[in-house]
């Protein structure tokens, strides 16, 4: 009895310091074959573009705000770079968000326009699991998001 209840503290303490020690975690989703490795050697260069209009603002407290309008039009640069190291198919990520928000209404009013680049990101993704053969891959990914605007860490966005 007195090893088990050794056992069930050294438990209890060891997901105490895992809880204690976690980090936040954001994920990326990916569509199906994104992550499918390409030949060695090959450059992609991709781009995407999506416009949306939206014509109505709801506000959580007074609820929909008549004669609201905006226009967004987001685009991604993105290019990826295919090798291999140690055997293993890798693949070199690099993104660039960009766009425009315009014609913004907020009850009529003119809530004006913003455009701009976001933060890049340069990611490194290798295979570790790559058999084509069988539809068979396993991949392990990691982002960098590179800040290159101003921030403010007092208010609160």
């Amino acid at each position: 009895m007195m090893v088990f209840r050794k056992v069930l503290r050294a438990i209890f303490a060891g997901v105490v310091v895992m809880v204690a020690g976690a980090a936040p975690c954001r994920a990326v989703d990916y569509q199906p074959f994104d992550w499918v490795p390409a030949p060695r050697g090959v450059g992609i260069l991709m781009g995407y573009y999506q416009f949306a209009t939206h014509g109505e603002l709801t506000n959580t407290i007074t609820g929909a705000v008549k004669d609201s309008h905006l226009d967004s039009h987001i685009g991604i640069a993105r290019y990826l770079y295919y090798n291999e190291a140690f055997g293993h198919p890798f693949v070199l990520d690099l993104i660039l968000p960009f766009g425009a928000l315009t014609d913004g209404r907020i009850g009529g009013n003119p809530a004006g326009s913003a455009s701009g680049i976001a933060d890049p990101a340069v990611s490194v993704g290798a295979w570790l699991v790559n058999q084509p053969a069988h539809g068979r891959y396993l991949s392990a990914a990691s982002f960098l998001f590179i800040p290159i605007g101003t921030y403010d860490s007092q208010s609160g966005a």
